[in-house]
């Protein structure tokens, strides 16, 4: 429960805006496949920090918040001094499951954000338009 609750909470801070992924959830959804794709497999150890980092192009620091991702849901273990160990395929399907879940719900926030966005202009087109007609009935009116 209270992952879900974090996972939300991550959802509804990054629905202002249609929010790019960050460089770490690159790194941990890019490993996730990795593993359920079996080029990576359980009991195996990843290349050092560096060497992922050169590989996906960030800082080592960005490849351990992908890693610490991916430790803190069971995928792997991330050990200090030891590297990063593959534990469960199941798990990175998961991981995987639960990110293309909230890349959809940010997408149907967005496609909602830009209908109301829409809407609440076609609203004040139509405000200023009664308020036109108003003026022009109103003005003959108290001519006559």
């Amino acid at each position: 429960m209270g992952q879900t609750k974090l996972l939300t909470e991550k959802v509804v801070r990054e629905m202002h805006g249609k929010p790019k992924q960050a460089s770490y959830e690159t790194v941990a959804v890019s490993i996730a496949s990795l593993i359920r794709n079996q080029s990576i497999v359980v009991g195996q150890q990843l290349e050092p920090m560096v060497a992922l980092g050169n590989r996906f192009g960030v800082s080592r620091e960005t490849v351990r918040h992908g890693l610490k991702i991916l430790d803190e849901r069971g995928v792997l273990s991330l050990r200090h001094g030891k590297g990063a160990v593959i534990l469960s395929k199941k798990k990175a399907e998961n991981y995987l499951a639960e990110h293309q879940q909230q890349v959809e719900i940010q997408e149907i926030y967005h496609e909602i954000s830009q209908m109301i966005g829409q809407q609440e202009s076609d609203l004040d087109k139509l405000k200023r338009l009664v308020g036109d007609l108003r003026e022009k009935v109103l003005i003959p009116l108290e001519e006559s």
